[in-house]
Order: C-alpha cells, then structure tokens, then sequence
C-alpha cells in the first residue's frame, strides 16, 4: 500500500485500501505501531533470557544502521534529483550549493530527502527503546506510557514527537501482548457485534468527510480535527478502532489468508526494513516517466 500511495497515481483499483492516504487516519500510524510491538516482542519478551547488555547492543546496532541508510539514502536521492534536472520529482530537494552543509544538515537530520524518509524516526526510535526495554524489564510499563503520552501532548508539529507515541505505546502492548489478546477474549459479546459496524460507519464518514463535495459543511467541522500534523485525540481513537476491527477480521482468516496470499505477505514482513528501502528506489525511477 505504502507504494501505491507514494507513487500518486489514483485513481486505481487498490483505492479502497489505501484510502490514498488522505483519510482521518492513514497506514503510518499502524507502520509505528507494529514496528514498536514488534519491538517488544522479539526484544522485549522474546529476549528476556538474554543480559540487558545483549538485547541493548542489537537495538543500538540496528539503529544505527537505519541511521546511516537515512543519510545515504538522503544524499543518493538528492544527487539523482538534482543530476537528472528533475529536481521537482518530489518537494524539498536541496537548494544550495553542495558543500559540507549538506553533509552536516543529513546527519542531523535538518534535511532528510527520499521516500524512505521515516527512516529518521525509527533510527532514533530504535535507540530510545534501549530505556524503554530496561523499564519494561523493571515491570515500569506505566513510565513508558507516560513518558511517550506527556512528549504527545507537548509535540506541536514536531513529526518525531507525534509518530513516537504509537512506536512506544505499541512497545508496551507488543510487551503484554498475551496478556492484552486474553483480555479481550473476555470483553462483552455485544462489543464484538458492534465492532464492525461502527468501524465501517466511522470509514464511510471520513470518505464522505475527506471528499468534501458531498457534505461541505460536516468536512469542514470534522476535518480539522484530523490532520496528521497534529494528531489530536479524535484521530488515536479512530485509528484503535480500525486498527482493531483489521486485527479481528485477519486474526479471523488468518489461516486463509496464508494459504492465498502468505507466500508473498509474510517474507515481506519478516524483511519488512529491506522491502522499504527497495521501495523508495521503485517509486523514484517509476516516477521519473
């Protein structure tokens, strides 16, 4: 889907599931969360039995890496950008000269350039989980939570404070994911009925909402309250409630899904930071024709 979108040729049959990231709520922020479950999954739960040291020196490790192949990334599509005379292929290529600046501003992130670009976030994410597993391992759940909640609500405009409170709340249910899935195994039969319904009304609502035409007046009283810039409530809670009605209904043909579609979807999950990377290189030369 995150291809589809980044190549911005609409309309096209995969519309009604990616909603052309323009909906209340887009797949970023289910990219955050599960990247922070898997998180404390695997380096949470998964490695309890491994020293601290270990389990810290795989998550710096892996940081830095994504950290490096921001930057290259970075510098490589700046080059190809401004070496083609196609400079306007995507918003926000570098101006000036190209100097140690550019370097500098790359390596701080002043000036990230590709579409790969949320690469920023998880390099730096990535080396925040390193005290967020040490908590978690203390049973300090409520810390992580409330550390992620307070820089949320502080964030502004700041991306790298609005998209870290779905990696490392996600970290934290990723952590207590058994515990959280026999929960809702005990949730009342009526929620369940419900679930659906309301997630598909919500749905249609934005559609109609995001579109505009239809009804004016509604978009512009609701719209505002769901740009992804700043990430208000209303736009956390729709995005659980579609979140958890997609969970439900995978989680309820799982076993058919795998069998049909299973060969392409889960090495692409497992390989998931590769598979993106390769993408941003896809979308840049299908765009340029």
């Amino acid at each position: 889907s995150i291809i589809v979108v980044h190549l911005a040729r609409f309309p096209n049959g995969y519309d009604a599931f990616t909603g052309r990231g323009i909906l209340w709520v887009t797949n970023s922020e289910g990219f955050f969360l599960m990247s922070g479950m898997l998180i404390g999954m695997v380096r949470g739960r998964k490695d309890m039995a491994l020293p601290f040291k270990t389990v810290a020196r795989k998550l710096f490790k892996r940081g830095l890496m994504l950290y490096v192949w921001t930057i290259g990334l970075t510098l490589l599509f700046t080059f190809f950008a401004l070496q083609s005379g196609l400079a306007t292929i995507k918003p926000g290529v570098w101006q000036g000269a190209i100097s140690w600046q550019l370097l500098v501003d790359s390596a701080t992130f002043k000036y990230v350039y590709s579409w790969a670009d949320f690469l920023q976030y998880y390099s730096v994410y990535l080396l925040l989980s390193i005290p967020a597993i040490y908590a978690l391992r203390k049973g300090k759940w409520w810390l992580v939570v409330a550390i992620s909640v307070f820089f949320w609500l502080i964030h502004g405009v700041e991306p790298f404070l609005t998209w870290q409170l779905f990696f490392f709340c996600g970290a934290v249910a990723g952590w207590y994911w058994n515990q959280i899935i026999d929960f809702l195994k005990k949730t009342p039969r009526w929620i369940a009925i419900i679930h659906y319904p309301v997630a598909l009304a919500v749905l249609a609502l934005s559609v109609v909402s995001v579109e505009g035409s239809l009804l004016p007046n509604v978009s512009e009283v609701l719209n505002p309250h769901f740009i992804r810039a700043k990430m208000e409530i209303w736009r956390v809670l729709v995005f659980l409630l579609w979140f958890s009605a997609a969970y439900r209904l995978v989680n309820r043909y799982e076993t058919q899904l795998k069998k049909w579609v299973g060969w392409m979807l889960i090495p692409f999950g497992q390989n998931s930071l590769y598979v993106y990377i390769l993408h941003s290189f896809f979308v840049f030369f299908v765009s340029l024709y």
